[in-house]
Formats: C-alpha cells, structure tokens, sequence
C-alpha cells in the first residue's frame, strides 16, 4: 500500500505555493502593460542573495508618493544613482519595472504628476 507522509504533503504544498507565486506574477505582468503609464525612477543599491541572484532597488514617484522597489537583473554595469523609465500599474503604481533597455532622452523638462501614457521620444 502507497502511504502519504508528511514529507509529501510538504512537497505538495510547495509546489502549490510556487504555482501560485508564478500565476501571480504573470497575472500582474499581463495588468502592468494593458493598464501601464511611464515614469522615470533612480537606482538606490544593488543586492545578492545567498544563491548569486543579483536585484536591484530603484525609487520612482507617481502623483507625489515615492515607490521603492526591487527586481532581479543581471547587468553588473548598473550604478547607483543611475535613472531609468519606469513602466507601472496606472491603478496600481507599486506594481512596476524598471526598464533597464530604454534609455532615457535628455530633451526632457519635467514628468507629469501621474506619469507619461507613452513613452517620451
């Protein structure tokens, strides 16, 4: 006869966490580009976990509330203090990511108080 320990439980119901994590996280990602507005945020620091996993903080306003957020990124050539358009949720702000890939034009004055519905060219 098959028997269920605890040992398997455990394993079930860590899967189903990190099936859920990952639903959760697409479900956001599909939310952040149909609803999105663009602001320009400011990387803060660089941080590693016990597994080499680089993140980066960064620091972004929208209609006068600083967000402080982190995301996983590889690129070692990131500085402190560095600026980058920001894609984030127009109803949700804490929801975000920094857009590392796109570069920030110099002809710009000022950010709207809730952000860009595009990106600045």
């Amino acid at each position: 006869m098959n028997r269920i320990t605890k040992t398997d439980i455990v394993v079930v119901l860590i899967l189903l966490v990190i099936l859920a994590m990952a639903i959760n996280t697409e479900r956001n990602n599909r939310k952040l580009y149909k609803n999105s507005r663009y602001t320009i945020g400011t990387t803060v620091r660089r941080t590693y976990n016990r597994f080499g996993q680089s993140f980066l903080d960064y620091k972004y306003s929208v209609e006068g509330k600083e967000y402080i957020c982190t995301q996983e990124y590889e690129q070692t050539k990131i500085k402190k203090g560095e600026n980058y358009y920001v894609i984030f949720q127009s109803n949700k702000p804490k929801i975000s990511k920094l857009l590392i890939d796109k570069g920030i034009i110099s002809a710009i004055d000022s950010i709207p108080y809730n952000g860009w519905t595009e990106l600045p060219r």
